[in-house]
């Protein structure tokens, strides 16, 4: 079991005529990863994941400071651990989920986008503390593709649909490494 937490920057565009960087700003995420080794050097498992944070671009002047962003990930992932029984294990990783993002305000004046994560490649250290805990910085890079939107309770699919990207940097803290 792991849990995750950084800072995750938007790129590319959430649908194509929107940029992400004008859609959502920066998010600070908290991800928890659950799942089992049947070989040291294989974690096979699950991922569920919140990001906190605010609009951007034309979202956050309409809201005028009042809105907030959330957003949600659940998905499976396969990590290659390299050094399992090391003071120090380098780890690569790849998942593959659903996501969702929100933006607005406590009313019925949200804007949603949900769609596939294509792609988490992910990379680390972890350091072993002690035989049951250990901690180290990651990497991550996930691409997805939003393909539908929800504006209050009207909801439609994106017909021109785009790849965008989430840039985490971060510490993960993992438990029974």
């Amino acid at each position: 079991m792991a849990l995750r937490t950084g800072y995750a920057l938007p790129l590319g565009k959430a649908e194509e005529d929107l940029e992400m960087k004008d859609f959502a700003s920066g998010q600070v995420p908290i991800f928890i990863e659950v799942g089992g080794k049947p070989i040291p050097y294989l974690f096979i498992g699950g991922y569920l994941g919140f990001g906190f944070g605010g609009p951007a671009g034309l979202l956050k002047e309409a809201c005028g400071g009042r809105c907030s962003a959330a957003s949600f990930r659940i998905g499976v992932e396969g990590q290659l651990h390299i050094l399992p029984a090391g003071m120090a294990n380098p780890w690569l990783g790849y998942g593959i989920g659903l996501e969702s993002i929100a933006i607005g305000t406590s009313g019925d004046d949200s804007v949603g986008l949900a769609g596939v994560e294509l792609a988490r490649f992910s990379a680390g250290v972890d350091f072993r503390l002690t035989k049951v805990f250990g901690v180290g910085p990651f990497v991550d890079f996930s691409m997805g593709n939003y393909s539908s939107i929800s504006v209050g309770s009207l909801s439609a699919d994106i017909e021109r649909q785009a790849m965008h990207e989430w840039l985490t940097l971060g510490a993960r803290f993992v438990f029974f490494p």
